[in-house]
């Protein structure tokens, strides 16, 4: 009995701290440039193949997780790395677009190294970007200027950045409407680093540096390079998935 009473314990404890992992995240340190991003980990615990998805929350969108994806896929046995952006709510620096895609590699660079590779078991072959909103339209800019991305998933958003810049470039309310609704989200009423004047000089800086729809007659990516799945839906409407 006295092997069982020594044995039981610690069979209990490994069981204890493998349901932990999988409920409650662990800080990471995750940086771009040197600035410190708030940034978790979830570890699925289940070996290297074990798909890893690098969650990107919308705009403001929160300090945990976007929809509670975090917690839903890691309990369906996928690794989960989830931040805040750059300028946001817990993470140092000024938000910008171009230096929320630069977290994006930032992540995707923390995956690849060899000291993260064993200890949350990744399968580098097995990385997915999933942005919802904003952060799908970040996915999608991000991927024409990064190669590494080869797995995406956009949440509630079809659209790059060059969309919503040109629609900016052509449309003054437009541009005044969203403007504002960044503005909105500033430091002290929101989580956001940045003042409506530095928004508006922001946009006025980067407007004419986006606008890809030069660059797609000319691209021919082979299958093996990207695969995109888009999810949207209807207001008032529901659909199962198997639809």
């Amino acid at each position: 009995m006295k092997p069982l009473k020594v044995i039981l314990p610690i069979i209990l404890a490994g069981i204890s701290l493998q349901l932990l992992s999988q409920i409650n995240p662990v800080g990471i340190d995750l940086r771009n440039n040197g600035v410190k991003l708030d940034a978790k980990f979830y570890a699925a615990g289940k070996g290297s193949s074990t798909p890893t998805v690098i969650l990107l929350h919308g705009f403001p969108g929160n300090p945990n997780s976007p929809y509670g994806l975090a917690e839903r896929l890691n309990k369906n046995g996928m690794n989960i790395l989830v931040f805040n952006y750059e300028g946001s709510f817990n993470s140092e620096g000024i938000f910008s677009w171009e230096n929320c895609m630069n977290d994006i590699g930032a992540a995707l660079s923390f995956l690849k190294k060899k000291n993260n590779i064993e200890q949350f078991s990744i399968d580098t072959s097995k990385i997915i970007i999933c942005g919802c909103s904003l952060g799908a339209a970040l996915a999608l800019s991000a991927a024409v200027h990064n190669s590494e991305i080869r797995k995406l998933i956009a949440v509630a958003g079809g659209n790059d950045l060059s969309i919503y810049l040109q629609k900016m470039r052509r449309d003054p309310v437009f541009r005044t409407v969203l403007e504002k609704r960044i503005a909105a989200a500033g430091i002290p009423d929101g989580p956001i680093r940045g003042d409506s004047a530095y928004i508006h000089n922001y946009f006025d800086r980067i407007i004419s540096d986006y606008d890809y729809s030069p660059l797609w007659p000319g691209i021919h990516l082979p299958q093996q390079r990207s695969v995109i799945l888009f999810i949207k839906g209807i207001p008032g409407q529901s659909q199962d998935i198997d639809s």
